[in-house]
């Protein structure tokens, strides 16, 4: 229209272009602020993903290590008891009718003050693996929670992009 001579800014078509251009200029501008802030929900989302997995870390390495130490105080309580019991079968026989006679310097049996002891130790550590026990049954309650977040956390994302895909 301007190589044909005519005036364009009066043109009502082209003032109506112009007015759309402008209106979808306005409405892109909005949209990609609302990709921006969506973006920002999804870099807090997997901060927090992250923050969560990292926590996950560290319980499941408390964990195991209270796992262990349940085990090594298992094993060191079945070992005494093991120790214990032929020092008691040994006890009763000789306090039964049969006895018999040792020559002096031979070794003798191990005094009851020495069972007595490790009988007491044993309870000690029954007593300690109970409370590994209780250890290990919050860490895995705290274990279960950190799932349940994480899982929380991994939906929320999976919201948040099929939003931003949107």
């Amino acid at each position: 229209m301007a190589l044909a001579g005519k005036d364009v800014s009066d043109d009502p078509s082209l003032t109506q272009l112009q007015a759309e251009r402008t209106q979808l200029q306005s409405h892109l501008q909005r949209c990609l602020y609302e990709i921006q802030q969506r973006d920002l929900h999804c870099q807090q989302l997997n901060a927090k993903l992250q923050q969560v997995v990292e926590e996950k870390g560290g319980v499941s390495a408390q964990l195991r290590a209270v796992s262990q130490t349940l085990r090594d105080t298992q094993n060191r309580c079945y070992w005494l008891e093991n120790q214990a019991l032929p020092n008691q079968h040994h006890q009763g026989l000789a306090k039964g009718a049969l006895s018999v006679e040792v020559a002096p310097g031979a070794p003798q049996e191990r005094s009851s003050a020495v069972v007595d002891m490790e009988a007491l130790e044993a309870g000690e550590l029954r007593t300690r693996l109970v409370e590994v026990e209780q250890s290990v049954v919050q860490l895995s309650d705290s274990l279960a929670e950190e799932r349940t977040r994480r899982e929380a956390a991994e939906e929320a994302l999976g919201l948040a992009e099929d939003r931003a895909k949107r």
